[in-house]
C-alpha cells in the first residue's frame, strides 16, 4: 500500500482477527503498534483512525458490562498516538439491544450485509463530520506528527518480510517460484502464484540468519500443513501447530511469531517440518529501529 505513494488517510481494524487468531494482549498490542508506528515513520502527517469491527465474542462482552480485551488492548495504541477510534462493537450491540435490528436477520454476520455495512459506513460519516466540524484555518497545511515513546519497546514496528531464498536448506526443502496447491481448495490472493518455501516430505532441516528482536514465518496454511520445529540460538526445539480451525477449506496465510523477546542483534533460526507439510511465504522479523 505505502509503495504507491503517501498515504494521507488510514482506516486499520485488526479487532477480530486478533481475537479470532488468538493473540494475547500483549501480541495485540504489539501489532497494532507496529502498524500505527511504522505508517507515521514512513508519513509522519498521516492520519489514522481505528476501527472495532463487531462480533459474537465481543457483544458477549458488552453485555455482560466488560470492555472486550482486544479492543482493551488496540486502546492503548489509540490513547498513545492520539487517534480516534470508533467502536462499532459497542453501537451495535447496543442498538440490538434496544431492539432496533437484529443480529441474525438484519446483521447477518461478522463480514455483515448491506444493512450492516450501512451501519458501519454512517459510523464513520459521523466521525468525519465531527472532526471537520469548524472549517480550516485559511492557509493550513498537514503538520507532521511527533512519535511519543512506544507502548511497548519490542512492538512490531520494525517488521518486514523476509523473502524465503535467505534461508538455507537440505532434506526435502525446496522453492517453488510460483506455488498453487495440487487440490481444489481456495487461495487467497498473494498467497498463491508466488514464491514459496514447500515441504511435503516431512524431512530436512531449514536456517535462517536475520538481525532483530523478533522472528517468524506467514504460513500458507492449508489442509495437509501440520506441526513445525524450530531452534533459536541452539536452544532446545519448539513445536508450533501450523493447522488451524480454517484450513480445511482454505489454503490460509497464517503469521506466527516464534519469539518477540529476542535480545538485539543476530539471531539463527533452525526448523523443521515435525511430520506433515509444511508452507512458508515469507519470514516475519522484526529488524533494526529505523527511527
Amino acid at each position: 500500500m505505502f509503495g504507491k505513494g503517501p498515504v494521507d488517510l488510514l482506516f486499520e481494524e485488526a479487532a477480530v482477527n486478533d481475537e479470532a487468531n488468538g493473540f494475547g494482549p500483549r501480541d495485540q498490542v504489539r501489532g497494532m503498534e507496529g502498524i500505527v508506528r511504522q505508517a507515521r515513520l514512513l508519513n509522519p502527517a498521516i492520519d489514522i483512525v481505528l476501527m472495532y469491527f463487531v462480533n459474537q465474542p465481543k457483544m458477549d462482552d458488552y453485555l455482560a458490562g466488560r470492555t472486550p480485551e482486544v479492543i482493551a488492548s488496540h486502546d492503548k495504541v489509540a490513547q498513545r498516538y492520539s487517534l480516534p477510534s470508533i467502536d462499532l462493537a459497542r453501537e451495535v450491540t447496543g442498538r440490538i439491544d434496544a431492539g432496533e435490528f437484529t443480529w441474525d436477520r438484519d446483521f447477518k454476520d461478522v463480514h455483515p450485509s448491506p444493512f450492516g455495512q450501512t451501519i458501519y459506513y454512517r459510523s464513520i460519516v459521523r466521525m468525519l463530520d465531527a472532526a471537520w466540524k469548524e472549517p480550516a484555518a485559511p492557509g493550513a497545511l498537514p503538520r507532521d506528527y511527533t512519535l511519543p515513546a512506544p507502548v511497548d519497546s519490542n512492538s512490531f514496528y520494525r517488521g518486514r518480510l523476509v523473502d524465503v531464498s535467505k534461508a538455507s536448506c537440505n532434506g526435502g526443502w525446496r522453492v517453488d517460484s510460483s506455488w498453487k496447491p495440487s487440490d481444489k481448495i481456495a487461495t487467497r490472493p498473494g498467497f498463491v502464484a508466488v514464491p514459496v518455501l514447500v515441504n511435503e516430505l516431512g524431512m530436512g532441516t531449514c536456517e535462517l540468519r536475520f538481525e532483530g528482536t523478533a522472528v517468524g514465518i506467514f504460513s500458507v496454511s492449508g489442509p495437509d500443513v501440520g506441526p513445525v520445529e524450530f531452534s533459536i540460538d541452539g536452544s532446545p526445539f519448539e513445536v508450533r501447530e501450523l493447522f488451524t480451525k480454517h484450513s480445511h477449506r482454505l489454503h490460509l496465510p497464517w503469521s506466527v511469531i516464534f519469539n518477540g523477546d529476542l535480545a538485539p542483534g543476530e539471531h539463527r533460526l533452525t526448523f523443521r517440518p515435525a511430520s506433515k507439510a509444511v508452507r512458508i511465504s515469507h519470514f516475519l522479523v522484526n529488524g533494526k529501529a529505523s527511527e
